[in-house]
């Protein structure tokens, strides 16, 4: 053997890292890659440089590993290899903020031309866009990590999006708007279907989020108690954790108590889920 590609699993190998094995008159070398292109790319390289007999940058050195492609071809594979161990939900927000802002930016760079003064760049320009400081640090976040992943596949010496600070925006968040007493009373009063009037009850008088009302369950509800208990949400369709990712309590008021209980006598048979099908 001169040189042997150990892939995750393989006998001898490590779980989620890929070898490469150098055995060649008498010297031995390891080394340890995250992903499979780099190895293949490393091992490529050695078995090259071993073959015209130029030895010592194998072992004296590190065998010079081909010069990547562009982020977006970087990108391409590292999210591929990453998806598996997401949930569908953080696929989907991560594959928006790479077609949305990240790939028009900078997809066509080189890996190795993505530099500190870039990522400053498109900080301001998604702020010039009017996104919130916090917006951004999370579409700058898978970002940096795929670039850290590059730095750990040594196609990079740094990570260019380490330690950038995002400054906060000084325009003044303007409020949400909100309803006033007379105008819930309003609402409360109109003609709506009873699952709807219960809905918007959770909401104004617990006040639940629209995937919180969504998510609740007959199971949730203490009548004895008066509380109510917020454990999931559904959004999408797909039930997941709240947005603290805690559960949390909420006082009942009569009035929200009373058409709970008439919602549910109303119900045959009666759905696991207080509005019916956990939509």
């Amino acid at each position: 053997m001169a040189v042997k590609l150990v892939g995750p699993g393989d006998p001898g190998g490590r779980r989620d890292r890929w070898l490469v094995r150098i055995d060649w008159s008498n010297h031995r070398k390891t080394r340890v890659f995250r992903a499979e292109q780099a190895a293949r790319a490393y091992a490529g390289n050695a078995e090259t440089l071993l073959a015209v007999g130029h030895w010592r940058d194998v072992f004296e050195a590190r065998a010079h590993t081909p010069e990547p492609g562009t982020l977006e071809e970087y990108w391409t594979a590292w999210y591929a290899g990453h998806t598996p161990g997401w949930d569908q939900r953080t696929a989907e927000i991560y594959a928006g903020y790479w077609e949305g802002h990240l790939e028009p930016a900078l997809g066509s760079r080189r890996l190795v031309d993505v530099g500190r003064a870039d990522i400053r760049g498109l900080i301001q320009k998604l702020q010039a866009k009017g996104l919130a400081a916090r917006t951004v640090r999370c579409v700058i976040a898978p970002l940096k990590s795929c670039l850290q992943q590059a730095v750990d596949d040594d196609l990079l010496v740094k990570n260019p999006a380490a330690r950038i600070l995002v400054p906060e925006a000084r325009a003044v968040r303007k409020a949400l708007p909100v309803l006033t007493q007379d105008e819930q009373e309003t609402l409360l009063a109109s003609n709506m279907p009873e699952r709807s009037r219960v809905a918007v009850l959770l909401g104004l008088r617990a006040g639940l989020r629209v995937g919180e009302v969504a998510g609740l369950q007959w199971d949730d509800l203490d009548l004895a108690g008066g509380v109510l208990t917020v454990r999931r949400k559904i959004y999408d369709g797909r039930v997941g954790d709240t947005k603290s990712k805690r559960s949390r309590q909420v006082d009942i008021s009569p009035t929200l108590r009373d058409a709970l209980l008439a919602w549910r006598a109303s119900q045959t048979p009666v759905s696991a889920w207080i509005l019916g099908n956990g939509t």
